[in-house]
């Protein structure tokens, strides 16, 4: 429909921009790396539920993160929950009417935005100070 072909294309900006900003700001390369996988299922028009293991590294790479140098709050939710949102799929989503896809990425995607914005408070910022 004409309403998700508009929240695809945002959705799909949003992730573009995001991701050209991390690569722009952070020169770590576990963090590009986690950003761009969290990106391409956002900009993606559609991804089946088996290519969603790819989402396993950038979640791999946040709880390494927060092994090392801390949890921020409730990182461990959002990454407990992406893991058990892909226990959903695929049967459950259909019988459910909710695209567990979906919320799973955004999870993903929410855990990388919130690991980076931590580690390098710069990267979001609209202007550098």
């Amino acid at each position: 429909t004409e309403a998700a072909a508009v929240f695809h294309g945002a959705a799909a900006l949003a992730a573009a921009c995001a991701v050209g900003l991390v690569w722009r700001r952070v020169k770590d390369a576990e963090l590009r790396a986690a950003a761009l996988l969290a990106g391409v299922f956002l900009a993606a028009p559609y991804a089946y539920y088996y290519e969603m293991v790819i989402l396993a590294l950038p979640l791999a790479l946040v709880a390494k993160r927060g092994l090392e140098q801390g949890w921020i709050r409730r990182e461990q939710v959002l990454i407990t929950a992406a893991f058990l949102l892909t226990m959903l799929m695929p049967g459950q989503a259909q019988k459910m009417g909710v695209s567990w896809g979906l919320i799973t990425v955004l999870i993903v995607a929410a855990a990388v935005i919130r690991r980076i914005a931590h580690e390098h408070p710069q990267t979001f910022r609209l202007r550098k100070n």
